[in-house]
């Protein structure tokens, strides 16, 4: 039986760490740098020492005989990832970058922050009809 593989790479940044998580991941950092990296079956998480960025990577597998229902379509999932690269990159590059920095900056602007949610629900109101099979 032959199958599908996917290698998944997930990027992002620490924020809010507390001293106890802070002090689990440095006591680890050895377990996890850049040579132990590698796409697996349960995946393998990359950090460094100072604690600002993470990769994760993993390895998705499916059957080839899979039904259309279960099938992930390598062209039906560009649409998703440009649609989430564009939203961190307005949240990251423009919303934080017009945001002066205070207490309730990550409430406003943050991703889960008020006015990044409003703008989502505009977005998604604005385009459903184009989200639509033909004939529906």
């Amino acid at each position: 039986m032959s199958e599908r593989t996917y290698r998944v790479i997930v990027r992002g940044a620490f924020a809010d760490l507390d001293d106890a998580q802070r002090a689990v991941l440095i006591e680890t950092v050895d377990e996890h740098d850049l040579l132990s990296a590698a796409f697996t079956d349960d995946g393998t998480l990359i950090y460094d020492r100072p604690l600002r960025n993470f990769t994760f990577r993993c390895v998705v597998r499916q059957s080839a005989d899979a039904d259309d229902a279960t099938t992930v379509k390598p062209y039906g999932i560009w649409p998703v990832l440009m649609m989430h690269a564009t939203f961190n990159a307005a949240i990251y590059f423009v919303g934080q970058a017009m945001t002066v920095p205070t207490g309730r900056s990550p409430w406003l602007v943050g991703e889960g922050g008020v006015l990044t949610a409003a703008s989502m629900v505009v977005v998604v109101l604005a385009t459903r009809r184009l989200w639509r099979r033909p004939g529906e």
